[in-house]
């Protein structure tokens, strides 16, 4: 059957002074496509088709001329055209590629978004400690004690550790075999155990020159709220709990201080119990922490003590120098690795990382890391130290088959390093 255009062009042929316009040519088109259907059979059709007719170039034609019998082209506008070529499409873009750039284009909208409510947090939160520790008021600085002092060639530093207080987390002695604790048991047993290292100091000055206190505060002085049943149990409420760990640690270097020239309170806020939130932070660990807060308290209740400075870190791991010395402090609860109790391949593991950082930065290395949370005492590799808790074994140690026995840990550091280590037991009955 002919094609639309060859009936259009032989329409044209027979009527060569035909002007047409878009109607005309629409009936024109009607009629011819009616006509081709009786002849379709014609072979005078397939005789024209095949003697070489008119080649139409693309576009639209509006009329043509004949000379002579023989079909030429159009020579002015009236040429038959085509339909338009379709524009060639772009090239086809990768999709993985183009949902990789989108999903990284909105994960960064959503870090950044993140970091602002962060930021936003955080300085909330410093606005609320500010706050609280203005209201609070200094107590009065003792009369001082004098010292008879020792040879200058062997002087040595006391220090003193105070980790995992737990105040305000109750052990019912029903469930643990007779072991109890609660905040005012700790309070008593914390006094009576400052009393015994002041007697343990002035035997020391039999041999050292010791008139620098530095005391290690690790951490975990609060129950918290990370678990429901801590919630439902505890003797006191974490705000409560919070300022009643201040007031102790605020009495017990209190107490210390009039017995020295000059204190240091190293305070690692950094911890697990305290934490505000289920999951650990990584960033701004130390400020939305009750711990922060007991300490920063207890440093307003210092205040008016000349030779007590406290050092309220932001850092998870401070290091202090003693000695001439570097020893990190830290709560430890960032250590993974190993089983209940001592981890030990994640601590020697921690410890290498740390000096091999250190080692990079042209940092000293450090004579020793000490650490608190696993509530027992020990010492691995001659530098890493676990300093034990005063809470000691709980329902939850207990089922887990552990015990240790509560008390806090001390030690002297001297020219020639770390010397003197004991354990002051807290007593049932001081």
């Amino acid at each position: 059957m002919p094609s639309t255009v060859e009936l259009i062009i032989s329409h044209l042929d027979a009527h060569p002074n035909a002007t047409l316009t878009t109607r005309d040519l629409a009936n024109q088109i009607g009629r011819a496509m009616t006509s081709v259907k009786a002849a379709a059979a014609d072979p005078r059709l397939a005789a024209y088709r095949q003697g070489g007719g008119y080649q139409s170039g693309h576009g639209t034609t509006w009329g043509v001329q004949a000379t002579g019998g023989t079909r030429t082209p159009p020579a002015g506008p009236r040429r038959l055209v085509g339909p338009v070529p379709a524009p060639t499409p772009p090239d086809p873009v990768d999709e993985d590629e183009q949902d990789r750039s989108d999903l990284q284009a909105a994960t960064i909208r959503s870090l950044t978004s993140e970091n602002k409510k962060l930021r936003t947090r955080l300085a909330s939160v410093r606005q609320d400690i500010e706050a609280v520790v203005g209201a609070v008021r200094p107590i009065k600085a003792p009369t001082f004690i004098s010292r008879a002092p020792a040879k200058a060639s062997s002087r040595s530093t006391a220090v003193l550790c105070v980790a995992d207080w737990h105040l305000g987390e109750r052990v019912f002695a029903s469930q643990t075999g007779g072991y109890e604790y609660d905040h005012e048991i700790a309070r008593t047993g914390m006094l009576d155990i400052s009393a015994r290292f002041l007697q343990w100091v002035e035997t020391q000055r039999h041999g050292y020159a010791i008139d620098d206190l530095v005391v290690l505060s690790l951490g975990d002085l609060t129950s918290g709220n990370i678990h429901p049943e801590l919630i439902r149990t505890n003797s006191l409420p974490a705000t409560v709990a919070t300022a009643r760990a201040a007031e102790l640690l605020a009495e017990t270097v209190g107490g210390l201080a009039p017995h020295f020239g000059h204190v240091r309170v190293v305070e690692v806020s950094a911890d697990n119990h305290g934490r505000l939130d289920p999951k650990p932070p990584s960033k701004g660990a130390a400020f939305e922490n009750w711990c922060y807060l007991s300490h920063a308290m207890a440093n307003a209740l210092l205040a008016r003590y000349p030779n007590v400075e406290c050092i309220l870190s932001d850092d998870p791991m401070p290091v202090v120098s003693i000695e001439g010395h570097q020893i990190m402090a830290l709560h430890g609860h960032q250590i993974r690795g190993g089983s209940n109790g001592s981890p030990y391949y994640g601590l020697t593991r921690h410890f290498s990382r740390v000096m091999a950082c250190r080692y990079d930065q042209g940092l000293p290395p450090l004579l020793a890391v000490v650490q608190g949370h696993l509530h027992h005492h020990a010492v691995l590799e001659g530098r890493i130290i676990l300093a034990p808790s005063l809470i000691g074994p709980s329902e939850y140690s207990i089922q887990l088959g552990l015990h240790s026995d509560p008390g806090q840990l001390a030690f002297l550091v001297g020219q020639h390093g770390i010397h003197g280590m004991t354990c002051f037991e807290r007593r049932t009955q001081p």
